[in-house]
């Protein structure tokens, strides 16, 4: 019997070990997380190496599930994040003014995320991603009925 010699490389293995976003290349919703734990997935999950609470916020929220709609591959009932289409989403560079009150309500929503309070504040921070990017009341109507 001979055994073989498992070389798992990495050239952001280092990453892994920072707090950072994770989502499933699969998805039905979105469903994007930070992790502070250092944990590894694998290739049915991928990370962005920012655990940035803003850019959490807009990766949740209905425009960027537009964004997804849009550019990523579609699969049974949701959508294949592949990096190459994904990466076609635009991130609205909002100051700091801008950024504080969408990351409070992610906070709010991390410190208790079975809290019956959680679909008022995803609502939210949907508005105020809206208000960023200046949506026109059509615009978001069309955003609101994707699913």
């Amino acid at each position: 019997m001979s055994y073989v010699e498992l070389n798992i490389r990495s050239d952001y293995i280092e990453e892994f070990d920072k707090n950072k976003i994770v989502y499933q290349v699969f998805q039905v919703k979105p469903m994007f997380l930070i992790d502070n734990d250092g944990v590894l997935t694998n290739n049915a999950a991928y990370i962005i190496p920012d655990a940035d609470e803003y850019l959490l916020a807009y990766l949740n929220s209905k425009l960027s599930w537009y964004m997804i709609h849009k550019y990523c591959s579609p699969i049974q009932n949701g959508y294949q994040l592949m990096a190459s289409y994904f990466a076609k989403s635009l991130i609205y560079p909002a100051a700091d003014d801008q950024k504080a009150p969408i990351i409070e309500l992610v906070q709010k929503i991390l410190a208790d995320p079975d809290s019956p309070d959680v679909p008022r504040l995803e609502a939210e921070i949907d508005r105020l991603v809206y208000e960023l990017y200046g949506l026109t009341e059509a615009e978001i109507a069309v955003i609101d009925g994707i699913k």
